[in-house]
């Protein structure tokens, strides 16, 4: 329990950019659950690390981590940890400027998920990434049908911060059309949202 403590504080302070505290409570979290052989807890700080890293733009650490997540996920058959790792390397093929490989990634969490649980955050959470970064590199059609199942999504979730991305993207598509008085009532919707 101390170890999972740690693993939640560990997000907890990432999320609320607090990332040393972060790493520090991550390294006692993983410097346990390896003592003790819980290799779920590994997998799961190894993800978080692999965050760290990835924040830090150290690529090549944050590549370390998420294989580390991959193969013991894959070995101990946790399909939800597998889902976050191809997020997280989605992420991190995103922030190496390789598009095309984050979206295969982002379609790969997007599959796991909806095998997972079709209605659940991984999926929202991957439909979000592919329509973000779709409507980035102008595949508007693509974009607009993840954001169209995304938006649902959210709303039956009540995930006003997610909802609050999407309509982010969602007036980036709609300037792209060239329908400015829409895509800015979207932008005022994700301000609204935050």
């Amino acid at each position: 329990r101390v170890g999972l403590r740690l693993m939640n504080l560990g997000i907890l302070e990432f999320k609320v950019g607090n990332r040393e505290v972060a790493r520090e409570n991550w390294e006692r979290a993983l410097r346990l659950a390896e003592s003790i052989g819980d290799k779920s807890g590994t997998v799961t700080v190894s993800l978080g690390r692999g965050n760290y890293y990835l924040h830090k733009r150290d690529f090549e650490e944050a590549a370390a981590y998420y294989e580390r997540a991959d193969v013991m996920s894959r070995e101990l058959g946790e399909p939800r940890e597998q889902i976050l790792t191809h997020e997280f390397r989605g992420d991190l093929c995103l922030a190496n400027e390789s598009y095309e490989e984050a979206r295969e990634h982002y379609r790969a969490a997007l599959e796991g998920g909806e095998k997972l649980a079709p209605k659940g955050d991984l999926v929202l959470e991957a439909l979000r990434r592919l329509a973000d970064l779709e409507s980035s590199l102008g595949y508007y059609t693509e974009a607009e049908a993840h954001l169209g199942r995304a938006v649902q999504l959210s709303e039956a979730m009540e995930e006003d911060y997610e909802r609050g991305i999407l309509f982010r993207i969602r007036a980036r598509v709609e300037a792209a059309h060239g329908d400015v008085a829409t895509a800015r009532d979207s932008y005022l919707e994700s301000v609204r949202l935050h």
